[in-house]
This record gives structure tokens, C-alpha cells and sequence, in this order.
């Protein structure tokens, strides 16, 4: 049943299921993504809509939301998904794929008053 609900939910604009998704987000198919790429695309599934105000125009991952931060720390204390550096608050993920065409600088200090949490497709 988990399998199925992967397979069909929307994980980015017309991109359903976890394989599209790796491709979409990562450039690689999801037997390749590592253990912190999958516990990001675990965090999204709520809202994957916001994805982009989590990364700079690089595709590097900058900030978290409660999802990430609760799934990554469900992951550590299982022993599953721990970095070589322990004192690591995110994991190392960066947009590779289609979707980094979505990705914008982050608002500089004169734009401070831009909401960050915006959608980033359109339904």
C-alpha cells in the first residue's frame, strides 16, 4: 500500500511518483539517491509546492522546515540515516535534476519582506 501511495502522488509539477521524482529533483533514478536525498523527499510529501524556498540558485539545500528537521532526526536515532559528521543539523542535498530550473536566489535583505513559502507551480 506505501508503494502505491509513492507511486501516485504528486511529488512536483506533473511528476508522479518516487521514480519521477528522483529524476526531477536529482537526475537519477531513486535506487540511486542517497540516504539524505531520501529522507528530503520523505519531508516533502506534505507540501512538495515549497520545495524551492529550501535552496539557493545552486541547488544547495540552505534551510529546513519541521518535516525535514523531524524526519531527519527519526532517521538518526534509528541508526538509518546518520552523516559522517554527527554535529550536522541538514542533510547534504543538493537539486541536480529538471526541478532546479524552479529554484531563485534567496531575497536579499531589501527584499526581506518577500514570503519564502510561496507555491512554486502552478496546479
Amino acid at each position: 500500500l506505501f508503494e502505491v501511495f509513492l507511486n501516485v502522488i504528486e511529488w512536483g509539477p506533473g511528476v508522479l511518483g518516487i521514480g519521477e521524482a528522483a529524476h526531477w529533483y536529482f537526475g537519477k533514478p531513486a535506487s540511486q539517491v542517497t540516504e539524505e536525498e531520501a529522507v528530503w523527499l520523505a519531508s516533502i510529501i506534505p507540501s512538495p509546492k515549497r520545495f524551492a524556498a529550501w535552496f539557493d540558485a545552486d541547488g544547495n539545500l540552505v534551510r529546513s522546515d519541521l518535516h525535514l528537521r523531524v524526519v531527519w532526526q527519526v532517521m538518526q536515532n534509528r541508526g538509518i540515516a546518520l552523516p559522517a559528521d554527527t554535529t550536522q543539523t541538514l542533510p547534504r542535498v543538493r537539486i541536480t535534476g529538471a526541478a532546479r530550473g524552479y529554484l531563485r536566489a534567496q531575497p536579499t535583505f531589501a527584499d526581506s519582506t518577500a514570503n519564502t513559502e510561496t507555491e512554486t507551480w502552478e496546479e
